[in-house]
């Protein structure tokens, strides 16, 4: 059980909050699967930067970057929404740009890969408050491989500690 299920054990309204939207969007995932699916979060990223065998690090292009998994089966309703702006040379462009509203606390940032319903986007925008994070998602910037199945799945963990 966490903090928030418990009466009076004095969470933050942000766990509340993040708590609450995490099981109003698991609800209405179940009613409206197209418009709450359920994500994959991705980060490519270098674990274990290329050194030598006297430890001096080598060089940054010879660094392999894996696939990092951020979450899964992660509760989101997922929206597009037309924005329009002004460009000298071609007037007013208008643009249809996909946001996905999700509980905050995944560490998502931007450069970071989202799979919903199956495609891949790239994060190019993040908004966090009171535990809910508002993310710009774009398809044509992707650069998401799925890893192998024989290939070892790293996974992002969150580990605190305290100093007593």
């Amino acid at each position: 059980m966490s903090c928030c299920e418990v009466p009076g054990a004095g969470c933050s309204r942000e766990a509340v909050f993040r708590a609450r939207l995490r099981s109003v969007l698991v609800v209405l995932g179940c009613q409206y699967p197209s418009l709450f699916p359920e994500i994959d979060a991705w980060r490519n990223e270098v674990v274990s930067p290329n050194v030598d065998d006297c430890g001096n690090p080598g060089f940054p292009d010879d660094d392999v970057p894996v696939w990092i998994r951020l979450g899964e089966n992660i509760p989101a309703f997922v929206f597009d929404k037309e924005e329009k702006f002004y460009q000298a040379d071609v007037g007013l462009v208008r643009m249809i740009v996909k946001w996905v509203i999700m509980p905050e606390g995944f560490d998502i940032r931007t450069g970071d890969h989202l799979i919903i319903s199956g495609f891949a986007y790239m994060v190019t925008d993040v908004i966090s408050s009171m535990g809910v994070t508002r993310l710009k998602v774009d398809k044509p910037k992707s650069i998401f491989v799925t890893p192998p199945r024989t290939a070892p799945t790293y996974r992002q963990l969150h580990i605190k500690a305290a100093i007593v």
